[in-house]
């Protein structure tokens, strides 16, 4: 709560909405990373770029809703304008990300909102090839609903 507090001040203050923590992290990423859903909506209110990109996992804030498993956050993000198509630092795309996570929703969600399931990670592996490579419950039937393009 302390926290909040002094997020609010300084943007009150001035501090740009569009600030990062000394790790590179928006601060839009760091509410989503703590699950504060009233936040991120303040943020983006005030003008937050909803794609910026972290510093220390190349997230965006989106990914980080993803990661977090957080459907809700995923959702509004994905409301708001979030872009789908953006792949990580480390070469992982938000799809990839959600299959590793093992949320179903999610990656019902973002399949729904036009992620592509056949974008390979840095190893040449799509999200499809994943979710039949380890037999995800769910997901081989909800790829099975986007053919191969």
């Amino acid at each position: 709560k302390e926290k909040e507090e002094i997020c609010e001040l300084l943007l009150n203050a001035g501090m740009s909405v569009n600030a990062k923590t000394s790790d590179g992290v928006p601060l839009l990423s760091v509410a989503v990373r703590n699950d504060m859903s009233d936040k991120v909506k303040w943020l983006l209110s005030l003008g937050a770029d909803i794609n910026a990109i972290s510093g220390d996992r190349g997230y965006s804030a989106v990914m980080d809703a993803v990661w977090r498993k957080n459907y809700d956050l995923t959702k509004y993000l994905i409301e708001k304008g979030a872009s789908l198509e953006f792949i990580s630092s480390d070469g992982q795309p938000i799809l990839v990300l959600a299959v590793g996570n093992g949320n179903v929703d999610i990656v019902n969600l973002l399949l729904q909102n036009g992620a592509d399931p056949d974008v390979q990670d840095s190893m040449g592996m799509s999200a499809r090839q994943y979710a039949n490579l380890f037999k995800k419950p769910g997901m081989v039937e909800a790829m099975e609903k986007f053919p191969r393009k």
